[in-house]
This record gives structure tokens, C-alpha cells and sequence, in this order.
């Protein structure tokens, strides 16, 4: 849903109003693992989109849908570098974050969907919070509580509250 979030935010239409198509099918290996993950999902496209869902599988066996010719107006198709190997890029930022703030615009029409708050802005100046978490990965002894000391006493991150967990 949100590389096709940022196409039509590319577009300037993220605050309109659309509906979600989805083209996958529901795996009879996961919905009898957990039966209500796939009604979540969907159920979260709808409110986002805020106009429903119609899904490939509707469309195939519904009577409703089948039996028609559909004709799509406007199709805003996302994916491609929106979403940069799956929703998620090399460095595990979702695509088109700093290039058009589009993580800011999406967390902001969820939340004003859900009818709650926007949170406040990240915070522009110091003490910048850090916490690092020892995780056995790291190695043996007390790889992880050194790096935290050099930290702390490195001049340049004065701003930073680094603590060890």
C-alpha cells in the first residue's frame, strides 16, 4: 500500500480519497496458520484508502464482480523504486522518505483516518536520546559496553544521552 501511496503523492492526489485493488491471493498455508491476519490487512487497506477493497479474488469469484467488464477511470499503479525491494531499500528506509517526506505524509493520513493526533516533531536539538543494547552477536566480554564508554567521551557527540542496556 504505500508505494502506491507515494505514486499518488508524485501525482499530488495523497489526500484524496482511492481504492485499493490487490492483485495477491490469499495463501491457504498462512490463512489456516492465522485465520484473521489476512482480514486485518485488508481491513487496514480499506480504512487507508478509504474508499474499500476489491480484490483480485473478488473479481474472480464473486458474482457480484465476475460477471461484469470493469472499467478503471484512473489507475495510480505504486511500486518500482516507491518501493525499493519490497517496501523497504537497501538501508531499511522506506522509499521516498527524504526525496518527497513520504513517510510523514502516509503516518499522517493513517493517523488523521484513525482520528488520532499527528505526534510531535522529532525533536532539532540536543539531548538526542541513544540507547544501546548489548546482544550477544556482538561477541563475548564487553565489546558492546566499550563502544558505549568511547561514545559517551567522544567530542563531537556531546548532544547524545548514550546509555548501555
Amino acid at each position: 500500500l504505500y508505494p502506491s501511496f507515494v505514486s499518488l503523492l508524485q501525482h499530488g492526489r495523497q489526500d484524496e480519497p482511492f481504492r485499493t485493488f490487490m492483485m495477491s491471493k490469499r495463501d491457504k498455508a498462512i490463512l489456516k496458520t492465522v485465520s484473521s491476519g489476512y482480514d486485518n490487512s485488508e481491513g487496514a487497506f480499506e480504512k487507508i484508502g478509504g474508499l474499500g477493497l476489491v480484490t483480485k479474488e473478488q473479481m474472480d469469484n464473486s458474482t457480484e464482480y465476475t460477471n461484469f467488464t470493469h472499467l478503471f477511470e484512473e489507475a495510480v499503479l505504486g511500486v518500482g523504486t516507491n518501493a525499493q525491494k519490497i517496501d523497504v531499500n537497501a538501508n531499511y528506509s522506506l522509499g521516498a522518505c527524504r526525496a518527497l517526506d513520504a513517510c510523514r505524509s502516509f503516518r499522517s493520513r493513517v493517523f488523521k483516518i484513525l482520528g488520532l493526533q499527528s505526534p510531535q516533531p522529532a525533536r532539532r536539538k540536543g539531548p538526542y536520546r541513544v540507547i544501546i543494547i548489548d546482544n550477544k552477536r556482538y561477541g563475548k566480554g564487553d565489546t558492546v559496553h566499550s563502544l558505549t564508554k568511547a561514545l559517551q567521551l567522544h567530542e563531537r557527540l556531546g548532544d547524545f544521552d548514550i546509555r548501555f542496556v
